[in-house]
């Protein structure tokens, strides 16, 4: 206990620290924020569950355990046992508590007025039960079993159930009695109820009368391998068809459900294909940049640099990867080689690469042609430190998010940890 109240008070100071800026830049993130809170909130519990546990240690020398009340059930204690200065662990068992005299006679009492309601359950009244009855083998919240008989098994059985095949609509009269006990005391509880067939309405009523033609046809002849369905009934015509099993319809939606989930499936293909392919035309800009300074550098002119990089990438390319940036700079190289104007060459270029940088990059080389390229060079060396050092802090935010993501499965770990220790913790607590 000792060691978590110094754990919780070195996490308050941090907190306190932490709202007046006061804790290293480390400290001040979000992430250290939350485990800071988080910290503070489990050895709070921790606190509060050794003060608790340490408040029931020591019983005295007039030491009682409680009995559970009446069907509560048997209460088991875990206990240590302090003598001759040894210490000895041991496990009592406690049976509920019994009743006395009166309370039994009460309970007896209160559980015969119960049983009514619970064994008509969805019947109204005894002199006209068409539903299944509930016969209980224990009464609720009382530590009394119930064992069943009936004076006549062929309308129902020990379970409640309706025999319907037997009942008659004059009604079938039952004797019910149910043995109530409790140790060695016994009480009968006897009822008598009036038992009819269930009352069937529209198509539960036909259905009913022709199960009940087929069922006499079947006993008529019981030693064919066919039955013949009933082609009457009060003297209306019966046609029979087996009943559609609508497969064709499953397997359509199954169908459109795949063709909507294969089209998400695409997008979402074509997502993940466009932010790999804006990455990687993000690590090369700085690559081309350098390129072009070098050789404007060694005297070369804006499209005879083009080439120069265009036709590198072509040779090289049999034997490395395909690199979009170089794929859209050989596109366009062949769109001038085609007659097309070179200044709105690299507008295309630009554009047709979607990234701001690149369109910065086309415009540079379009307004090159109209002012000529004096300082053109110095520009594009600008804007390659500038590309590589966004490069660096595009590196160094993919680095945090793969330290974000780590949290997740240290997070759900440190939940079951707190989970196998907090619950056999509450679960031994006795408030």
């Amino acid at each position: 206990m000792i060691v978590s109240i110094g754990i919780f008070i070195a996490l308050a100071i941090a907190v306190i620290l932490y709202q007046k800026r006061k804790l290293p830049e480390w400290c001040m993130r979000k992430n250290s924020r939350n485990i800071f809170l988080m910290l503070l909130g489990v050895n709070s519990l921790a606190a509060y569950l050794f003060y608790v546990d340490q408040q029931a240690e020591f019983m005295g020398e007039h030491a009682r355990l409680e009995r559970n009340n009446c069907g509560e059930g048997v209460r088991t204690e875990k206990l240590i046992a302090k003598t001759g200065g040894r210490e000895i662990p041991i496990t009592i068992e406690l049976p509920e508590r019994q009743y006395n005299g009166k309370e039994l006679e009460k309970a007896f009492e209160t559980a015969m007025k119960e049983l009514d309601g619970i064994i008509l359950d969805k019947n109204k009244t005894f002199d006209e039960v068409r539903k299944d009855l509930n016969f209980p083998s224990r009464i609720l919240d009382m530590p009394i079993t119930v064992s069943w008989e009936v004076d006549n098994y062929e309308v129902i059985n020990v379970l409640g159930e309706l025999q319907t095949e037997a009942l008659r609509e004059e009604g079938t009269i039952v004797q019910i009695t149910g043995k109530l006990k409790y140790g060695e005391e016994e009480r009968i509880y006897m009822r008598s109820a009036n038992l009819f067939p269930p009352k069937l309405k529209g198509d539960e009523k036909i259905a009913a009368q022709l199960a009940g033609q087929v069922a006499e046809k079947e006993k008529e002849h019981p030693e064919q391998k066919q039955v013949e369905l009933p082609e009457t009934l009060e003297g209306k015509p019966v046609s029979w068809r087996r009943p559609e099993e609508n497969r064709g319809y499953v397997i359509l939606g199954l169908g459109l459900v795949g063709s909507i989930l294969l089209i998400l499936l695409e997008k979402e293909t074509q997502k993940e294909e466009m932010k790999k392919k804006k990455k990687q035309m993000m690590i090369d800009y700085p690559e081309i940049l350098n390129k072009f300074v070098l050789f404007l550098g060694a005297g070369m002119t804006v499209k005879a640099a083009w080439q120069k990089i265009s036709s590198d990438y072509e040779k090289g390319k049999i034997m490395g990867k395909e690199r979009f940036a170089y794929e859209e700079m050989a596109y366009t190289l062949r769109e001038m080689q085609a007659g097309g104007s070179e200044k709105e060459c690299y507008e295309h270029f630009g554009k047709r690469c979607e990234a701001v940088c690149y369109m910065r990059f086309g415009a540079l080389l379009s307004q090159n042609l109209k002012r000529g390229s004096k300082g053109l060079a110095d520009l594009l060396r600008l804007e390659a430190v500038n590309a590589f050092e966004e490069r660096k802090r595009a590196a160094k935010k993919a680095g945090e998010e793969v330290g974000t993501k780590l949290l997740a499965p240290m997070f759900f770990m440190l939940t079951v940890v707190l989970v196998i220790v907090i619950v056999p913790a509450f679960l031994s607590m006795q408030f």
